[in-house]
Formats: structure tokens, C-alpha cells, sequence
């Protein structure tokens, strides 16, 4: 909900596809102020108001809207901010659980060449093809013989799920 005091809005928003990012609503009466310049007023005096955003990579710069249009910007950039926080907040929970996970040393595992249950812990990311995304993956290699055994951190359309 918007304060009708207010005389602009700014709100970080979204960044994904459709959403509303770098929101910036003044409030407006036009051509009212000295020189034919539009007059920043409180929303409630508006009849008019100018917003800037980007949607999709592309810079929207200065656009004439009415109050109406400019709240509805300001309600769904304040839904693509959630969404985007709510985003953020997964990734970094599905981080800290691959960290938890690399960080338990396989206790029955054993090297396929000589058999050594002593290794060290590298992470590596891997393209899988060319455009594809980078799978992260857990490298073992064992101390012993310095043989390389590679498990997939994360899901792939090929890889374990």
C-alpha cells in the first residue's frame, strides 16, 4: 500500500523474466511547475506520475503514466522483490546444504585402485556442453594413489536426482 504523502517511490523489485526491477515513481501535476517543468506533489494531488524501471533487461526511462497505472508498477515491483528475496533465500540454502554435504568425509569409502580410505576434498565445476549449465561437482582424490573419483553436487537433465 503507498502512502498518499508521499511524492516518490523507489523499490529495488525484481530481476527475473517479467519482473519489475529499479522502480522509481515520482508524482506529478504536469507542466504545472515553473517554466512548463512538471510539479512533484504528494500521490493524493497527483494526476499523473513518471516512472523509470527496467523489465527484462530494457530500460523503461521517464514514462508518463496515471496514479492508478503507477501504483499497480508499485504493487508488482513490491511482489518481485519478495520473489526475488524469497530466490535469493533457496540459493543460499541449497549452498549451505552442498557445503554441509562436501564437508562429511565419507567414512566406508574406499579408493577403486588401491583400495586407501584417506583422500582430499576439491570442488570443480564442469561445463557439459557448450550452452549447457555448469554442473558443480565434489573431486576425492585419494591420498595414496591420487586416483580422482568426481560425484555431481547438482542436478542435471543427465546427472543423478
Amino acid at each position: 500500500m503507498v502512502d498518499p504523502s508521499q511524492t516518490q517511490v523507489v523499490i529495488t523489485g525484481g530481476s527475473g523474466p517479467g519482473e519489475i526491477g529499479e522502480l522509481n515513481v515520482r508524482f506529478v501535476v504536469p507542466e504545472a511547475g515553473a517554466f512548463g517543468r512538471d510539479r512533484n506533489v504528494a500521490m493524493a494531488d497527483a494526476s499523473a506520475a513518471r516512472v523509470s524501471y527496467v523489465r527484462d533487461g530494457r530500460l523503461v526511462e521517464d514514462q508518463s503514466v496515471t496514479v492508478g497505472e503507477a501504483v499497480t508498477l508499485i504493487d508488482q515491483a513490491t511482489r518481485d522483490a519478495t520473489a526475488a528475496a524469497a530466490r535469493s533465500e533457496a540459493n543460499r540454502q541449497v549452498r549451505t546444504a552442498e557445503a554441509a554435504q562436501s564437508a562429511r568425509q565419507p567414512a566406508d569409502l574406499a579408493c577403486m585402485v588401491c583400495g586407501a580410505r584417506t583422500f582430499d576434498e576439491r570442488t570443480s565445476q564442469e561445463d557439459i556442453a557448450w550452452g549447457a549449465p555448469t554442473v558443480r561437482m565434489r573431486l576425492l582424490i585419494c591420498q595414496h594413489c591420487g586416483f580422482v573419483m568426481q560425484f555431481a553436487l547438482t542436478q542435471t537433465i543427465s546427472g543423478p536426482r
